[in-house]
């Protein structure tokens, strides 16, 4: 899958990088909306789990399991969550030989296949981890209309050892998000400077829609993301049986 190595080097420091992100309530939302909808639901797959750390809430409601890409960031997962199975796959094409009640790829992951036909391929794969009568919930990237530009964006970390600054701007190429994103990170031991490319797909909502209709899903958005302020939205799919 391409758009993803930008983790590579930053992984060390993911946690701290989204560590302002309220998971816990994050995790209450999303099983709330499960409740509602599969009280039965039992079993959960988390598709580009990142450092586990929504499974790590969801852990006392679900048997869960989480798979992604980068072996960085498994190797946090399994540190969080060591009783939880992990798999390393990519979304467009992994096979785990078994369904799940529920599967879910949030924070907007999708957006890292980075055009149409990858993540029609990504959510037919993911639809075809979903038992019959079971869902498929997932967190889309912004939609093309809902572009920005001539925004600089920067996040920091103060510890007493580590200092990190994270700063960006959003470039447009086509139908891709840009960020080259520069990494200073700062320990007692000196100071490293890097920059990571980030590059999401941007699909319309119609995209989105049509490529859970052809993975053979009924599906309904709603504007509510599972973060407060995040205004992505939710594809809540169900597969029939």
């Amino acid at each position: 899958m391409t758009g993803l190595r930008m983790f590579g080097r930053s992984a060390p420091y993911y946690d701290k990088i989204y560590g302002s992100l309220d998971y816990e309530a994050g995790a209450r939302t999303l099983r709330s909306l499960i409740d509602a909808r599969l009280p039965e639901a039992r079993t959960l797959l988390d598709v580009a789990c990142g450092t586990g750390r929504y499974l790590a809430h969801l852990g006392t409601r679900f048997e869960g399991e989480g798979l992604d890409i980068l072996p960085e960031l498994l190797d946090l997962a399994r540190e969080r969550c060591p009783d939880t199975r992990f798999h390393q796959g990519d979304m467009i094409r992994f096979d785990l030989g078994r369904e799940f009640d529920v599967v879910t790829c949030l924070f907007c992951s999708i957006g890292y296949v980075v055009t149409l036909d990858n993540a029609e391929r990504a959510i037919a794969t993911m639809a075809s981890h979903v038992r019959p009568g079971g869902l498929l919930i997932v967190e889309p990237w912004i939609t093309p209309e809902q572009c920005w530009t001539n925004k600089v964006t920067a996040d920091f970390v103060t510890e007493p050892e580590l200092k990190i600054v994270r700063m960006h701007t959003h470039e447009v190429e086509g139908r891709t998000s840009v960020y080259d994103i520069h990494c200073l990170i700062g320990t007692p031991q000196g100071v490293e400077h890097f920059v990571e490319r980030e590059v999401l797909g941007l699909f319309s909502r119609e995209e989105y829609e049509s490529a859970f209709r052809k993975a053979g899903l009924d599906v309904t958005y709603q504007d509510q993301a599972l973060f407060p302020g995040h205004k992505y939205g939710l594809y809540i799919a169900s597969r029939p049986g």
